[in-house]
């Protein structure tokens, strides 16, 4: 018995519809992407990031990257963000920092900025620093969404306080702002830790006169 050999286009077409079977879909394509994004990102620094080495290592093709991105950085930005949420959560609410004492609840807000931050990683951080060189639109957007959150959070503070009794001043929402901005320089401008000191002082010689003398 004689078997015909299949045409190049039937192996082709097997190949195509094998490769179309084993590529990954929706949320789990996404979790793929995001992956591969964060390796690159870690192992090798955000130079190597690119759409073809992370459609490669995330097993698909660059335009399910294209459709989705427009540019490297808003993919790694994204990536980072969802680990971000993954593993801290989305904003603080009043709910989840209420020590009975504004100062600790400072402490603790300004600690969450911290870890949440730190664990975005240091070479996301430098690619922060290149982009905002660039006058990166995401990344503005995401910082005045992120300071819309942070004067939430400190207004809930702020509230909870004066409803336990404790004497507040009114301030403006700048200097309710600026710790998050002074953070925020530490770990992106100057990359260095932000230690536990570092937090207290900013509370006691900085928020707490200004919001309780």
């Amino acid at each position: 018995m004689h078997y015909a050999k299949a045409s190049a286009n039937q192996i082709t077409y097997r190949e195509d519809w094998q490769m179309a079977e084993q590529r990954k879909r929706g949320e789990e394509l996404k979790a793929a992407i995001f992956s591969a994004a964060i390796t690159i990102l870690n192992n090798e620094g955000f130079a190597a990031v690119n759409f073809k080495r992370v459609a490669e290592e995330a097993g698909t093709n660059r335009p399910s990257l294209y459709r989705r991105w427009d540019t490297p950085f808003d993919l790694v930005f994204d990536a980072v963000r969802a680990k971000s949420v993954a593993h801290h959560g989305t904003l603080l609410t009043s709910n989840r920092i209420d020590t009975g004492v504004l100062r600790d609840d400072l402490i603790a807000v300004f600690d969450h900025f911290r870890v949440s931050s730190q664990n975005m990683g240091r070479e996301f951080m430098r690619a922060m620093i290149i982009e905002l060189g660039q006058n990166n639109e995401k990344l503005q957007t995401a910082f005045d969404s992120t300071s819309e959150g942070n004067l939430e959070i400190i207004n809930n503070v702020l509230d909870q306080a004066r409803a336990r009794g404790e004497h507040i001043n009114e301030v403006s929402d700048e200097t309710k702002l600026m710790p998050f901005e002074v953070l925020r320089y530490q770990l992106i401008i100057t990359q260095k830790d932000l230690t536990d000191g570092f937090i207290t002082h900013l509370v006691d010689e900085v928020m707490l006169p200004a919001l309780t003398k």
